[in-house]
């Protein structure tokens, strides 16, 4: 994929004229293609149809903050680019059958996600690619840090 493509998928992203308060619809509707669809009806799996997640692994969908900032300012594009090496929170786009489950190497005490959740992550420690020109990783479960409200909050 040319590099131009997935920064000009990540500007439209990015510049989505919806309410900025729920970036999942935002995001969700960019990557399905469905510009009218509501968050239930994306959130059934928007990439069922096209792979399946195995084991405790757990696909999260990178977080592209807003092109401007709230005090008016227009971030470059190199600045978004870079949200894809150095993105800290994504949105739950997928999870393996075993994601989440108690087992002999990991006990979780009763914490699970599921598809829609925002969550924190250390990008080094999921695997880079894109998916429909979006910005993905792949995470084991063990490896997701935090479930969290809004990912504005922590850019």
């Amino acid at each position: 994929m040319a590099r131009s493509n997935a920064i000009g998928k990540m500007r439209l992203i990015a510049e989505d004229e919806l309410n900025p308060i729920d970036a999942r619809l935002t995001h969700l509707r960019h990557v399905s293609g469905k510009p009218r669809a509501t968050l239930k009806q994306l959130l059934k799996g928007p990439v069922d149809d096209e792979l399946k997640v195995l084991h405790s692994q757990v696909l999260v969908m990178g977080y592209v903050p807003p092109s401007r900032t709230k005090s008016g300012l227009y971030l470059t594009d190199k600045t978004t680019e870079e949200e894809r090496f150095q993105g800290n929170c994504g949105l739950v786009i997928a999870l393996g059958g075993g994601a989440f489950k108690d087992d002999n190497i990991a006990q979780f005490n009763g914490d699970s996600l599921a598809i829609g959740d925002w969550v924190m992550y250390v990008a080094a420690d999921g695997i880079s690619m894109f998916i429909r020109e979006v910005p993905c990783r792949l995470f084991s479960d063990t490896r997701i840090l935090m479930k969290v409200t809004s990912p504005e909050i922590y850019y």
